[in-house]
């Protein structure tokens, strides 16, 4: 967990808050948002969401299907829905997939740096 402030932060609740109050409020959403996590979690095995918002978005994105209105709502077949596997992806996911990472994926920690070994006397 990550510390801002006085507070301490979980950077996959943040996350998964933010990304199912956007499909919430637009259900359009559904698809970028199924599309950019999946990679995340595929690809670059690197998943922001918690499982249980990820099958969230996939159950909704399914129950929502036939009124959801996206381009790129025909690059997913909706079978793939129960797995979450994808194999190809929009040009346009890796970059929001990559935008999302770096604002909710924790930097990782940097090397401790070693003191030099001070010489021995003889």
């Amino acid at each position: 967990m990550a510390r801002a402030g006085n507070r301490t932060t979980n950077p996959t609740a943040e996350a998964d808050s933010f990304v199912l109050g956007l499909v919430a409020s637009n259900p359009n959403l559904l698809v970028p948002h199924f599309l950019i996590h999946s990679y995340l979690y595929y690809k670059l095995d690197h998943p922001i969401i918690s499982d249980d918002a990820f099958d969230s978005l996939a159950k909704e994105l399914g129950a929502k299907w036939d009124s959801i209105v996206h381009p790129h709502k025909a690059a997913i077949d909706p079978t793939l829905l129960k797995t979450g596997y994808y194999l190809g992806y929009p040009v346009r996911v890796p970059g929001a997939a990559l935008s999302l990472l770096a604002r909710f994926a924790p930097p990782p920690p940097k090397p401790k740096r070693r003191k030099p070994k001070a010489p021995q006397k003889q």
